[in-house]
């Protein structure tokens, strides 16, 4: 009875799967370009199925269908075209070229082409949507991940001083490796440009570039350009403001040992697997192990016994959460043949550990003017005040940092307080405000102050001719130890 019904089944699977195949007939074509060139390598594929095929070297294929499926036809650089299917057992299809990336507008040195003008390799970012979807700290990371061969990388978190590096196909071989960033026709950093005042970014990638920057381009150029004034409605005065307010904090701890009597007897346990001597005494374990009972109460030292023993928790003694805010106010419009711009922004960036926050003021004024239909004058004035709070955060020191001692109490730092515990211990907090930031409060206040201050006037003749001027001055103010140290240039 049993094989009976295996056997039954089997044939009613042979029958489904015979009535399925007789469904789909095969389907054969070419596909080609404008010119009916073939293409070699297109994809023809059927909609909301697994079935597809790749076409040979002269754009034929072959892909079984049944009626009323459709037939996706694509190539890279071509239009996706969708072909439904009737009773043909050949069908051609031609695709056409794509034609809004070749008409997109990029930035190329001297001025503005249409994509499928320029021989070069070229990568357009439209950074003002970037921007809005990434909750960034840095203008630079608004890069990371939008334009193929160009890798960003952050060396540190230290608000004020990531240290992004930017790299265009690789490490070159020449200078310091780094693309020559361009910002509004002349050199700078795009690290000081505030995000919401960028238009747009391209990249130029190859050897191309050096055409016009000499060898200061081989390893890539990235030009940034920002916004002018009249973007909106004509003659029509804007107003916007957009802000962000976050929550800092490590994305994540590891855990560490925070009793310190079960750090010595595990420190014992592990010289004795070795044979060597146990550094600490039972007599001392049991001690802390006591006053741990009484947290609150007074030791002979006079100090509380969290104090005098205490049993630290140094992830949680380091790191600390922050309100990260950023505000920015622009403005712009455009009367009588005058556009303008003025944005405003400010960053307060607290870190997660003490003493490293930053603070960043930005100003930009874009004016333009046409005098008359040949003559336009305009000029562009930005600059920026940063104040970044100083530390020495050497994470070297991390693994000397014991449960026994004391972060900081009554104004002091604390210190070994078991005269058994190895000599190279180390309280973290007082090495990383060791600069001298936590003795003086002046320094804790201001930390280290760059002030710098840009302009640009250029007068356009017609439309092949430019008169510019630059005019930069920067400033920069450094107290350590007591000392001032400054630095002013033109």
């Amino acid at each position: 009875m049993i094989a009976l019904k295996r056997s039954l089944v089997i044939v009613v699977s042979l029958l489904l799967g015979s009535a399925a195949i007789a469904q789909t007939h095969l389907i054969k074509g070419r596909v080609t370009d404008e010119s009916q060139e073939p293409l070699a390598g297109a994809s023809v594929s059927v909609l909301n199925s697994t079935r597809g095929e790749i076409t040979d070297v002269d754009g034929n294929y072959e892909i079984r269908a049944a009626e009323g499926e459709t037939l996706v036809f694509s190539f890279l650089g071509f239009e996706t075209k969708n072909v439904t299917v009737d009773s043909r057992a050949v069908i051609n299809v031609t695709l056409a070229q794509e034609t809004n990336a070749l008409n997109e507008l990029v930035v190329v040195g001297y001025g503005v082409q249409k994509k499928v003008n320029v021989t070069g390799a070229v990568a357009s970012v439209d950074y003002a949507n970037e921007v809005k979807s990434r909750p960034v700290t840095s203008t630079a990371q608004v890069l990371q991940g939008v334009s193929p061969g160009v890798q960003v990388n952050q060396a540190s978190g230290q608000p004020g001083s990531e240290d992004v590096t930017i790299r265009v196909r690789g490490i070159g071989t020449l200078n310091a490796a780094s693309p020559l960033i361009i910002v509004d026709g002349f050199e700078g950093t795009i690290a000081n440009v505030n995000p919401d005042d960028i238009l747009s970014v391209s990249i130029l990638k190859d050897a191309a570039s050096c055409a016009i920057y000499g060898n200061r381009g081989a390893n890539g150029v990235v030009l940034v350009t920002t916004k002018t004034g009249g973007e909106g409605e004509k003659g029509k005065f804007s107003i916007s403001y957009n802000g962000m307010l976050a929550l800092n904090e490590p994305a994540s701890k590891f855990e560490v040992i925070s009793n310190y009597a079960d750090y010595m007897s595990i420190i014992n346990e592990s010289a004795d697997n070795i044979g060597a001597t146990a550094p600490f005494s039972q007599a001392m374990i049991d001690l802390w192990r006591e006053k741990e009972k009484d947290p609150n109460g007074i030791s002979d030292s006079g100090y509380p016994n969290y104090v005098a023993y205490p049993n630290t928790d140094w992830m949680d003694a380091i790191y600390k959460k922050g309100i990260y805010h950023k505000h920015n106010i622009s403005a712009n419009g455009s009367s009588g043949g005058t556009k303008y711009l003025i944005s405003m922004s400010y960053i307060d960036n607290p870190g997660v550990i003490d003493n490293t926050g930053s603070r960043k003021f930005q100003l930009r004024t874009n004016v333009s003017s046409q005098v008359t239909k040949w003559l336009e004058i305009g000029t562009k004035i930005w600059g920026y005040e940063s104040n970044t709070e100083v530390s020495d955060t050497y994470f070297g020191l991390m693994s000397r940092a014991v449960p026994g001692i004391y972060p900081y109490y009554d104004g002091k730092y604390g210190w070994m307080e078991n005269p058994e515990q190895a000599s190279d211990s180390r309280n973290n907090l007082y090495f990383f405000n060791r600069a001298g930031v936590a003795q003086d409060p002046i320094l804790r206040k201001h930390g280290r102050i760059v002030r710098h201050c840009s302009g640009r006037l250029s007068v356009i003749i017609g439309k092949n001719h430019c008169l510019v001027s630059d005019v930069h001055k920067f400033a920069a103010c450094l107290k350590v130890l007591g000392r001032v140290y400054s630095l002013n240039a033109f």
